[in-house]
């Protein structure tokens, strides 16, 4: 049985809400357990230990993700993650997932379905054509969902694959409002083992929630302000359950972007002139009741900072002969602190983990907050010196402790992506603020729009009814952008050239969510129902 509990308890807490830099020293860094059984941290387990506080099976939403994620394939880091949880592969009922390009290659008509893809085959398609017809309706019909009110007669197969997966998208809609979301990391024993963890199983952010926008807009297009609401709110909830989880930073990202999948889905239910202003103010005030997605601070402090410290434990693992044939160094066989824990390898773990710990928290004091460009090249700056240092640096021939301390720290740093992993965190928690912000605005207008019958000239005729003074751009202190239009409005949120960067860099969703546009463009084939 894995042995309980952490790196000092004492320090878990600090790591988990400390508002200010850590004050790092040996009391706070005393590293008990889990432990490999060489005597080296066991960081896997340490998460593990964190992110299954209070967790049960009955209030964890990640086993409806995970159990739908088995039936689609043999996925066996799914598997793993429930045998973790010590739950069975299947439910007893019949869930079940599937595909869209599967349920479309199956069961497009053969009229279709043998036709050379052309342009004739969806006149007015101004995309690239995929390879096969199916593809083709499956890009045409999921498109226009994502952006439109629908009817059944207009987006046929659609319609049939939301009836065939309804009882999974039921069960997701019931799984977003329980109070917790874990899945094990994979454990191992390997170099950079909490990072290749993490890689091992990843949400499939579109599979499983793109469909819930379309159920919504089908909703909205029949007439059921009510189903399409609560279809987008448990796409918003499960944003807020995955970005809460303290130890996976790459699921931190993956929640902004099923974030930005339920803003998709609110900018059709904004656009739609049947929506009165009750409703468009209802469903304002249930978004804000949400709040903001997690701080970025805990997925840095803490899913990034760990795994930072694993790299460097299995640089020093390879250094001290863990496994090999190799004798310890004398580098790192100094004398140890007296009171703390001197390992049989012959490294001091509890150092190796204090000084490391007392370099990350220098390095993330650039990061945390980059409300600037100023700042973004003053962590560039800083990076760029670490890592000319590292280039430069022979391990082979390092004469310290410090010296291989200091490059298994870049090394663990460059592994994660540099800045973009650090000061990218902030960037996606401004940008996740700032598309909700938008919504919100977007609603707000059509609440207006409701009730007077146009939109205004400027924002300020929405303060103070529906906000205390006009929002700001979170990105620029230049304002939003608001242009009516003879129908309608454009909105956007300007970003700066490095902010741009830096978001696209952690991979985020489009851009084009800093905009809103109402009433959306058309296109020519959208006018034609599709088989």
């Amino acid at each position: 049985m894995r042995r309980k509990i952490i790196i000092s308890l004492s320090f878990l807490a600090m790591l988990a809400a400390a508002p200010a830099t850590l004050q790092i020293s040996k009391q706070t860094t005393f590293i008990i357990s889990p432990l490999y059984p060489d005597g080296t941290p066991d960081y896997v387990g340490a998460l593990n230990n964190i992110g299954s506080q209070g967790v049960t099976a009955e209030n964890n939403a990640a086993v409806a993700l995970l159990r739908l994620e088995i039936s689609t394939s043999d996925q066996s880091d799914a598997k793993k993650s429930l045998e973790a949880l010590n739950l069975p592969d299947k439910q007893n009922t019949a869930l079940s997932w599937e595909d869209t390009t599967d349920f479309y290659k199956e069961h497009l008509s053969q009229e279709y379905a043998d036709q050379k893809v052309s342009k004739d085959l969806l006149p007015g398609w101004n995309q690239n054509l995929p390879n096969s017809p199916a593809e083709l309706f499956e890009s045409a019909e999921t498109q226009f969902a994502q952006h439109h009110p629908w009817t059944p007669d207009k987006c046929v197969m659609l319609y049939a694959y939301l009836l065939k997966i309804g009882p999974a998208l039921d069960a997701l809609q019931q799984a977003s409002k329980l109070s917790k979301f874990y899945a094990p990391l994979a454990d191992g024993e390997s170099f950079a083992t909490v990072i290749q963890s993490i890689l091992a199983w990843q949400i499939d952010a579109e599979k499983f929630y793109d469909p819930l926008v379309w159920r919504a807009t089908l909703d909205l297009g029949q007439g059921d302000i009510a189903g399409c609401e609560q279809n987008l709110l448990a796409i918003h909830r499960y944003a807020r359950l995955v970005a809460a989880q303290p130890d996976n930073p790459l699921s931190y990202m993956t929640a902004f972007q099923i974030e930005s999948i339920a803003t998709s889905g609110d900018r059709v239910l904004l656009t739609d002139p049947s929506l009165t202003a009750k409703q468009a103010l209802d469903y304002f005030k249930t978004l804000e009741s949400l709040g903001p997605l997690p701080s970025a601070w805990q997925a840095v402090n803490i899913g990034v900072r760990i795994p930072i410290l694993d790299v460097v434990c299995s640089f020093y693992r390879n250094a001290s002969g863990i496994g090999s044939p190799k004798p310890i160094p004398d580098a790192l066989s100094g004398p140890p602190f007296s009171d703390l824990a001197k390992i049989t390898t012959g490294v001091d773990w509890n150092d190796v983990f204090h000084r490391t710990n007392q370099i990350f928290d220098v390095l993330s004091d650039y990061f945390r907050y980059p409300s600037d460009s100023d700042q973004s090249r003053q962590a560039q700056t800083a990076y760029d010196k670490l890592e000319k240092r590292a280039e430069n640096f022979d391990p082979d021939a390092a004469s310290s402790t410090d010296d291989k301390l200091v490059w298994g720290i870049l090394t663990g740093l460059n592994i994660l992506g540099k800045d973009n992993v650090v000061t990218g965190f902030h960037g996606l928690e401004l940008y996740g603020e700032q598309i909700d912000q938008l919504s919100q605005i977007g609603l707000a207008l059509a609440a207006y729009h409701a009730q007077h019958g146009q939109y205004p000239a400027t924002l300020d005729a929405l303060c103070p009814e529906y906000f205390a003074q006009v929002p700001a751009n979170l990105f620029s202190s230049r304002p939003l952008v608001y242009t009516p239009t003879g129908d309608g409005y454009k909105l956007v949120a300007r970003l700066d050239a490095d902010q741009t960067e830096m978001i696209s860099g952690m991979g985020s969703p489009e851009l084009d969510l800093l905009t809103i546009q109402v009433p959306t463009p058309a296109q020519t084939w959208e006018n034609d129902s599709l088989p």
